[in-house]
């Protein structure tokens, strides 16, 4: 994965797998610490421990369709690079919630990329669940959810092309504004 909205878009998946009806994703660049700091959490199924033991392991994973599971190892090694780290927290019936910490101006540092694309496909791809987005800079504060942002809409479903484009218009947009870019 050569950009951290694709990490985001694998979690994010595995957790509309585990059954979540609300999936956040925190992205929080703070140039005082040098950090990027992405979180992804949900109400999801979670998991067990002996699950959490072993799922940074490339050649482990719960689907039954292949035999490697390779988004968090990769996520887990691209904040290493950085300095950064990798936390997983999982509850059985409760969710889980990753946190990936980043050297903010590391030169091995992944671009951010397209967060604004990765949400409204997500949305549009599984409607019933709320996508929620909290973005935070020294410049700013940006909030996203796509549950509240349906509601403006009156019954035109966000995958309408002219909505989808206009949600990932603005995302974008405010993700720049905050220069979270």
């Amino acid at each position: 994965m050569k950009q951290i909205s694709l990490h985001i878009l694998d979690i994010a998946e595995n957790s509309v797998r585990a059954g979540a009806s609300q999936i956040i994703v925190i992205l929080e660049m703070d140039k005082t610490s040098d950090t990027l700091r992405l979180e992804i959490t949900d109400n999801g199924s979670g998991m067990e421990k002996e699950t959490i033991d072993r799922i940074t392991d490339p050649f482990f994973t719960t689907r039954t369709t292949r035999k490697v599971g390779l988004g968090l190892p990769l996520l887990k090694h691209h904040a290493e690079t950085t300095g950064g780290s990798l936390l997983l927290e999982s509850f059985p019936g409760k969710g889980t919630r990753v946190v990936a910490m980043f050297g903010l101006n590391h030169v091995d540092r992944q671009p951010v990329g397209d967060v604004a694309g990765v949400l409204v496909n997500l949305a549009i791809s599984s409607p019933e669940i709320d996508f929620i987005l909290d973005a935070k800079s020294d410049k700013g504060d940006y909030h996203f959810s796509s549950r509240e942002t349906a509601s403006f809409f009156e019954g035109v479903p966000l995958s309408s092309p002219e909505v989808a484009e206009a949600l990932k218009e603005m995302i974008s947009e405010n993700l720049k504004e905050i220069d979270i870019v």
